[in-house]
């Protein structure tokens, strides 16, 4: 399959997409220049061309600026701002939106990749659909740590959504990553700041709470899962962004679930209960994921101290807290704790590759050729 026909899966004609309507993709950056460059350039392959890459580098002081500098030379569509000092990840998430000069906007990891025909879905589907305040489209999860390719959000059929209870529950259980979501700008007056949000499940949970919006069942994104993503649970990645993994994350988007969406005022009893059940449910799925595949295969078992202080107010009951308890002393004792660890790896080795397609299955194929081939799209 060559590369071109990834962008072929359009669900509305081109003719009917503005041709004022730009799209900045705001791409914020730390000390990945190779894996930027292929971010870059997977903008610039859009079928779309009004589309501008606006690079944020929380000064890396590595080769990020030559690498981004020589983009840029040869389109200017691509701008770049370097920080003089780390300002945090989320803080320059935070000025990356706030020098937003276009209607509409997404936001691309420096490590995912947008497949070309992406923006031109979504800028047809708000331009058919007005009203609506943002469009979702499906992205990959594909994992080199499990050697294939996830597909969430296949409960989702096409079309446009009403703002209700319903819809922001349904995206509680099956969200749309925001690496294959196009919003309208006034969403950050509306809904507030991206990265003032645990996840982008919680944002795009209330922002389909208060606003219309639309969704494709084609896979428009990529989401990359490697050895030094966020996603992997590496300890070395703490630093700065320690809430986006281990348990304190998983409170995190519990609270965020809880103050941010359930209290919405035009809910009533019925749908608060609703919510307020699924963000319990989720709470514990959350916190059950980041011990069992970020915390203890790295031997963080003192996270069992901050699952405890919660745990009864999660909804675990009697028993799931005294296992617990007995995990946590008896990986207290000489050799016990490494040999948990390691029996922890094993049993992620097993079970992530089950929720995975093999890399090489005909469908995989032309996606695994474009994000190998650093996003260079084919004639």
């Amino acid at each position: 399959m060559a590369h071109a026909t990834i962008a072929s899966d359009l669900t509305m004609a081109s003719e009917e997409v503005s041709e004022t309507e730009e799209v900045t993709v705001v791409i914020p950056t730390y000390r990945r220049p190779q894996l930027v460059a292929r971010a870059i350039r997977s903008v610039l392959n859009q079928t779309y061309p009004h589309v501008r890459a606006a690079v944020f580098d929380n000064a890396s002081g590595d080769e990020t600026a030559t690498v981004v500098a020589e983009i840029a030379r040869l389109d200017p569509r691509v701008t770049y701002y370097a920080h003089a000092q780390n300002i945090g990840a989320a803080a320059n998430f935070n000025f990356g939106l706030s020098r937003l000069e276009t209607p509409l906007f997404s936001i691309l990891s420096d490590d995912d990749v947008l497949l070309p025909g992406f923006c031109e879905e979504a800028v047809g589907m708000l331009r058919k659909h007005p009203d609506a305040w943002f469009h979702c489209s499906r992205s990959v999860v594909y994992s080199e740590l499990a050697n294939g390719i996830r597909r969430p959000n296949q409960s989702w059929k096409a079309g446009y959504y009403e703002p209700n209870a319903a819809n922001a529950d349904h995206m509680l259980r099956d969200h749309f990553v925001s690496t294959g979501v196009m919003f309208r700008r006034d969403v950050l007056d509306s809904v507030g700041r991206f990265a003032d949000y645990p996840l982008d499940r919680e944002y795009i949970a209330v922002a389909a709470a208060l606003h219309p919006f639309t969704v494709s069942e084609s896979e428009q994104a990529v989401v990359l899962i490697h050895p030094s993503s966020f996603s992997a649970g590496d300890p070395a990645l703490r630093t700065d962004q320690a809430r986006l993994v281990g348990v304190v994350f998983a409170r995190e988007c519990l609270l965020s679930s809880l103050s941010r969406l359930v209290d919405l005022p035009q809910f009533n009893s019925a749908e608060k209960r609703m919510l307020f059940a699924t963000a319990m449910s989720l709470g514990r799925n959350d916190t059950l994921y980041h011990l069992g595949f970020k915390a203890f295969p790295h031997g963080r078992f003192e996270d069992i101290d901050e699952v405890l202080a919660i745990a009864p107010w999660l909804g675990f009951g009697l028993v799931a807290r005294a296992g617990l308890r007995l995990l946590r002393l008896a990986a207290g004792l000489p050799f016990v704790g490494s040999l948990l660890a390691l029996g922890a790896r094993f049993v992620v080795r097993v079970l992530t590759p089950r929720n995975y397609e093999g890399l090489d299955t005909p469908r995989n194929r032309a996606i695994v050729d474009y994000v190998r081939s650093g996003a260079m799209r084919s004639a």
